[in-house]
């Protein structure tokens, strides 16, 4: 079986990751291939957890069948069919490879460093090339960021523009900060690993920047709520309760107060910006239903939700990347039966990223990381998305492999046979 994952990995890998570098005549055949092996690979080495088989085969069963039946296989949706292969292989990979606290370590470190380069990658296009982006809006004044141009944040691959909007980064920030900040507070006060503390540290002071400066309201509210749902499920975390509530109502002043003495009819300010943004996203949803009326059971065709009706709210608009809401997209793409699977999925992982995180130790604390990871980015999914089988989904996937190392029940008895005992609070 290693010997199958590791070819799988060195062969497969770069087709699901690079499919815009495959000759045109062999990338439908090739992607198709590869990915089918992936999510063949994942269903076997994801065996010995239960909990997911009826979730996970919904979700792979609907995956192929929209494929199959799809009239056109466009560029789009290759990159998102390979993408959602390479996310389950990920999951399975770093599920059956984290047998022991050091591996775990080890495989969260991995996950720091690639997280690190992700944002930095993101951040450093808008200050190399300013003059290739277009305007965000700010919420703080522009005194405090004047070394930040006005634009999209670059982060090529995401979107077919081959850049980031100022809300993708702050999803992606969102998502990557918890299990780097698990990494972090779970090796504080041990004597081993100082290099995996310092990158831990760095690549969690690296996502809240991204985070703060892409000034995204729905990155920003979605991390208050995650902060929330820490808060009431760790014991000693209560105070975080607090924070996040006296933030968010600070931010209410703070928008009502700007609203108060906003230019009328000006949207870049105020009360004006939000209602805008609210009308635009309530015109995508009414488009999106409609669409999913038109095919409910296996979907439109994956990542090909982009026409949407222009309407009253969002004048002129003819092309969105995603449907604005998490589940909305992923029934878009794969239909009902695709959702209810990544449904039950995604809900089994939560309550065993609870179960696990409650574990002492280091064990523990990467858990509850990894568990609010996948909070944060659905939480920010309620009014935008980053799409099932988009580049940085494989986060998403690595987290969930995360969780279920860590719940598999021999997880803390290799450790003991292995002389590592966990560290106890």
């Amino acid at each position: 079986t290693a010997i199958v994952v590791v070819a799988l990995s060195i062969v497969g890998g770069p087709v699901l990751v690079f499919p815009d570098l495959l000759p045109a005549a062999w990338r439908i055949s090739l992607v198709t291939l590869a990915t089918f092996a992936a999510l063949g690979l994942g269903l076997v080495l994801l065996r010995p957890w239960r909990e997911l088989r009826v979730g996970l085969w919904l979700l792979i069963s609907a995956l192929v069948a929209a494929w199959v039946v799809m009239p056109v296989h466009d560029l789009p949706a290759v990159r998102h069919f390979g993408g959602v292969g390479l996310g389950v292989m990920a999951m399975a990979i770093a599920a059956t490879w984290c047998t022991t606290t050091d591996r775990l370590i080890a495989a969260t470190l991995l996950f720091a460093v690639a997280a690190t380069g992700v944002l930095a990658t993101g951040l450093a296009g808008t200050l190399i090339f300013p003059s290739k982006f277009i305007g965000a809006t700010r919420l703080i004044p522009e005194t405090i960021y004047f070394w930040l141009p006005r634009s999209k944040l670059g982060l090529p691959g995401l979107e077919e523009s081959g850049y980031v909007n100022p809300n993708a980064l702050g999803g992606t920030a969102l998502m990557l900060l918890p299990t780097c900040g698990g990494l972090a507070a779970a090796l504080i006060g041990g004597g081993r690993h100082r290099l995996a503390l310092i990158i831990g540290l760095f690549a969690t002071g690296v996502a809240a920047v991204v985070l703060a400066l892409t000034l995204s309201r729905t990155a920003w509210i979605a991390a208050l709520m995650t902060l929330v749902v820490w808060g009431l499920r760790w014991r000693r975390g209560r105070w975080w309760v607090f924070l996040a509530l006296v933030l968010l109502g600070a931010g209410l002043v703070y928008r009502a107060g700007r609203a108060s003495s906003a230019i009328p009819n000006d949207f870049d300010r105020g009360a004006g910006v939000i209602e805008r943004a609210a009308l635009t996203r309530a015109g995508i949803w009414r488009d999106g239903f409609a669409r999913l009326r038109e095919a409910p059971w296996l979907g439109v065709g994956i990542n090909h939700f982009h026409q949407v009706t222009p309407t009253v709210s969002n004048d002129g608009i003819t092309h969105v990347a995603h449907a604005h809401n998490t589940l909305l997209q992923v029934a878009l793409d794969v239909g009902l039966l695709g959702l209810s699977g990544y449904v039950l999925l995604m809900g089994s992982l939560l309550l065993m990223a609870d179960r696990a995180a409650r574990k002492a130790g280091v064990a523990g604390r990467i858990a509850g990381g990894a568990g609010l990871s996948l909070v944060g980015i659905h939480l920010f999914g309620l009014s935008d998305a980053i799409a099932l089988g988009a580049k940085v989904g494989v986060f998403q996937w690595l987290c969930a492999g995360i969780i279920l190392a860590i719940s598999h029940p021999d997880f803390l008895e290799r450790d003991r046979a292995m002389g590592c005992e966990p560290r106890e609070e």
